[in-house]
């Protein structure tokens, strides 16, 4: 009497409850096969529970059955789309809750790293399932530049090999990312999110990455690809982006140098002087001081751009700017040599000018 392999696959049928699917599931993952990812569909399908992982030109054994179970023998094809795969028995028919036990061989792997079974029936949903045959693929940002702070960046991730070109896929798979200090697709879906991957794909779809903070600094990603429905992970890769500072948090940041500036001058000033036409005189022309600081250190004009991330630096532009003023930071950049500055050679030691000693002489 033949003995059958060894292997139970805990699915219960369709018409079960729903808590009964899920329990099923959770064995099955626990004795390590991997179900059909329709497993807990609605409507007539077939079932293939395999292994995660299957090994070149070792035998591996898998396990098919139809829910709900037929009332009467229902024939079944066995089929892969992955070149050089031998499977035991193509042609065979269940009836009932059946179960057939088969094994396949997998001669090579594809350029994937994943084999695939189909099972076919007329009138069911087609059963299907994939095993790691040795994947060797990462995950590659499309995007390397710094993120924006006010819309975010949308990008997707490629499939590559370990030699940078992409993977294609026969099955279809899943992206789950997630993220701590960054926003995906604008925080209008659950977190973590999770992307359906179509096979034949080569990238993944794509998604938008904001940083959670207004000052930027770095974002971390967490990217993890499965075959979709599988908990078996494919590749797992973290990556780390760098965020602007929100633009308007850089001219606050100036303008509060330049309103420092404002204070310390009102302070020095004399009591009797101290109007509130000269108040806002004073507090106009600093803030106003200090946002032209903050346009020539973010446009780069005249050398004085800025590294955004370095926050501490716009406060500092702001209150020079409003402390030297504007005009003499534009003739000091244009004129290095001292032209420009109202200053024609060094002031004479003596407390008068030129003109003035010649007519004191005379």
């Amino acid at each position: 009497m033949d003995r059958k392999p060894e292997i139970q696959s805990g699915h219960q049928s369709r018409h079960r409850s729903l808590r009964i699917c899920l329990e099923s599931l959770v064995l099955l993952n626990l004795i390590g096969l991997a179900p059909t990812p329709a497993v807990c569909d609605e409507g007539p399908h077939i079932i293939v529970n395999t292994p995660y992982v299957a090994r070149i030109n070792e035998p591996t054994t898998i396990q098919v059955e139809i829910v709900p179970p037929p009332q009467d023998p229902v024939a079944v094809k066995m089929t892969s789309l992955t070149a050089g795969a031998q499977i035991s028995e193509t042609d065979f028919k269940l009836k009932g809750a059946q179960k057939k036990f088969l094994t396949v061989t997998f001669k090579n792997a594809p350029p994937s790293g994943l084999g695939n079974i189909l099972a076919h029936a007329e009138g069911y949903d087609v059963g299907w399932a994939a095993l790691d045959l040795g994947f060797d693929g990462r995950l590659k940002p499309t995007w390397t530049e710094p993120l924006s702070s006010d819309t975010g960046t949308t990008m997707s991730l490629d499939i590559v090999d370990r030699d940078g070109k992409p993977i294609p896929f026969e099955s279809d798979l899943q992206l789950t990312l997630d993220t701590t200090d960054g926003i995906l697709n604008g925080g209008n879906g659950p977190t973590p999110l999770t992307l359906a991957v179509a096979s034949g794909s080569r990238a993944t779809p794509q998604f938008r990455l904001q940083p959670r903070f207004a000052r930027g600094g770095n974002v971390h990603l967490t990217a993890v690809l499965t075959v979709y429905g599988y908990q078996h992970v494919l590749a797992q890769n973290q990556f780390v982006f760098t965020a602007q500072p929100a633009w308007w948090l850089l001219v606050l940041l100036a303008l509060l140098g330049g309103f420092v500036h404002a204070i310390y001058k009102l302070v020095r000033a004399p009591a009797e002087r101290k109007t509130p036409k000269l108040v806002v005189a004073v507090v106009g022309t600093s803030l106003t001081a200090a946002f032209l600081g903050y346009l020539f250190a973010d446009y780069d004009l005249l050398g004085l751009k800025l590294d955004p991330n370095l926050l501490r630096t716009y406060p500092i532009v702001g209150f020079l700017f409003s402390y030297l003023g504007i005009d003499a930071i534009v003739s000091h950049k244009l004129s290095p040599s001292g032209e420009g500055t109202g200053q024609t050679g060094p002031p004479d030691n003596t407390g008068t000018t030129a003109p003035a000693a010649d007519a004191k002489a005379k």
